[in-house]
């Protein structure tokens, strides 16, 4: 299902300390947090020095693993993509650097890293794991590991961050139960479905997806970026219907230091949270504890 661009501006600006406290919720479905930062590419950060960084980090990530390196993205104004576009094949002179995955011993925290992005990951393993808050883990976590990439890149004089777009995601598994039971039940979990959809027998939905992006601007009216809200449907590991809902704040840094990074993910935080609240419905809320 398409659904029209839509905007949302915050009432007192960038700063996400509000009078309006945001939505708070005991028991979030969440099951994955990151933070990321994409920044020009470090041409030096080569094989031999991703052997110093393994050596680096040992002590806390001990396990490694190598994955694809994303593909650089960018908020514009006014880009469409055409829905004729196709992907496109690249020749590369020499194969791509991969991406690396650096672990804890519980698997749950993470660092990803490439020649152009750095991730900080918080990942739920088992169903007892309880989201440890952005605030006091997730934010403080990111800002110590990217400063301490940084300042590993200056000490083995591997170059400088230059940030060109930071992005904050979070993943939520909405899971069947009292309220639903079926994906033909997305009326009782999202606002903007009118619950009597789908309510003649002779039409009945088997499952949905749907996907909203949302502007996201300065106290002045200036695009920084946008708010990509997906949803799919799914089932788990006991084949019971789910909802995977993810939402990507995605834009500029409001400066190349590290203010500029961390005010644009706060804000891309703002949003991904009150965005969430406006679009799940409060029956649910009660469910995860909300309480505000």
């Amino acid at each position: 299902m398409g659904v029209n661009l839509t905007e949302l501006r915050l009432p007192h600006g960038i700063k996400v300390k509000n009078e309006i406290p945001l939505p708070d919720f005991t028991f979030p479905p969440l099951i994955e947090v990151a933070i990321s930062v994409q920044f020009e590419p470090l041409s030096r950060l080569v094989v031999p020095e991703i052997g110093l960084l393994w050596q680096h980090y040992g002590s806390r990530f001990s396990h490694v693993e190598q994955r694809p390196p994303i593909e650089p993205r960018f908020e514009k104004l006014g880009v469409r993509v055409p829905l004729s576009q196709q992907p496109s094949f690249q020749l590369f002179d020499t194969p791509p650097l991969p991406r690396i995955w650096f672990l804890d011993q519980s698997k749950r925290e993470l660092l990803q890293i490439q020649q152009n992005r750095f991730i900080r990951n918080w990942r739920k393993i088992e169903d007892g794991d309880n989201y440890p808050r952005y605030d006091s883990h997730v934010r403080p976590r990111f800002l110590e590991d990217f400063d301490d990439f940084r300042e590993f890149l200056a000490c083995n004089n591997i170059g400088k961050v230059v940030p060109n777009q930071c992005e904050v995601t979070y993943i939520n598994h909405l899971k069947s139960g009292n309220i639903w039971t079926t994906h033909a039940d997305i009326g009782k979990v999202f606002t903007f479905w009118n619950q009597d959809f789908g309510e003649d027998l002779r039409f009945e939905n088997e499952d949905a997806s749907f996907q909203i992006r949302r502007l996201i601007k300065d106290p002045e009216g200036e695009f920084l970026g946008r708010l990509h809200i997906t949803l799919q449907s799914a089932f788990d590991e006991n084949d019971d219907p789910l909802f995977v809902l993810t939402l990507i704040a995605r834009g500029r840094p409001l400066s190349n230091e590290t203010e500029g990074i961390i005010n644009f993910i706060d804000l891309g935080r703002e949003y991904i949270v009150r965005s969430f609240a406006d679009i799940t419905r409060p029956e649910l809320h009660q469910l995860w504890g909300r309480k505000d």
